[in-house]
């Protein structure tokens, strides 16, 4: 668990999150809200071959395609 401030956007500390995680665990997938829905998220998951379950966001263009 990372706790942070308002002013701190999730995906900033996703790298912390991910790296601790994965130091405890066995993960294959991971899901997370809309705040996490950025390509460089899906890279960071993608280089510890973890499936992403992310909910895009509201404002998310539908023409490019899935993000990953």
């Amino acid at each position: 668990m990372h706790i942070t401030t308002d002013d701190v956007h999730d995906s900033k500390v996703l790298p912390t999150l991910i790296n601790g995680a994965v130091k405890r665990r066995i993960l294959s997938k991971v899901l997370m809200d809309g705040g996490y829905d950025s390509y460089k998220a899906y890279r960071l998951l993608n280089r510890y071959g973890l499936k992403p379950l992310i909910k895009p966001r509201i404002n998310a263009k539908q023409d490019r395609g899935a993000s990953e």
